[in-house]
């Protein structure tokens, strides 16, 4: 089995941009992930391979630093669209039912569907199974576009 950061650092990240916005306001979580986009593009300016590689095969490319940008703009392009409440339970669930075998994208795809009571199959294959979150993040799409696509 291959290693997969996601899940720990991804979550980290974004956990910690929201604890940004909780102690400093809206703006400042939005310069916070702003500046995650920025490292993620520089990342890509330093490879190819960084732009090219899905999230999900993080793991099997040794890629898990991207996960704290990367991964982290994932989670807030989920977040957006499900709204506060429905994300937070869906953050508790994964805790729940993790337990010591842990989540992979195919449990976080279920979970987030029966938590939002839709597909998701557009996002997580966008988020995570194609590079396109790449893109959208170089290319310099706004949150409210990225969470608006195809839902």
């Amino acid at each position: 089995m291959e290693r997969c950061r996601f899940f720990d650092e991804a979550f980290a990240s974004y956990f910690e941009s929201l604890a940004v916005r909780e102690f400093r306001g809206q703006q400042a979580f939005a310069d916070d992930m702003e500046k995650s986009r920025k490292v993620f593009v520089q990342w890509v300016e330093a490879g190819k391979q960084y732009a090219d590689t899905p999230i999900a095969e993080y793991g099997k490319h040794e890629l898990g630093q991207l996960s704290y940008t990367n991964g982290g703009w994932s989670l807030y392009a989920l977040h957006a669209p499900m709204g506060e409440d429905r994300f937070l339970q869906l953050t508790r669930r994964l805790v729940a039912e993790s337990g010591a075998v842990g989540v992979d994208f195919e449990d976080l795809q279920r979970l987030a569907e029966e938590v939002a009571q839709r597909k998701l199959d557009s996002y997580f294959r966008d988020g995570f199974y194609t590079a396109e979150s790449s893109r959208l993040l170089i290319d310099g799409v706004p949150i409210e576009r990225i969470a608006s696509r195809d839902r």
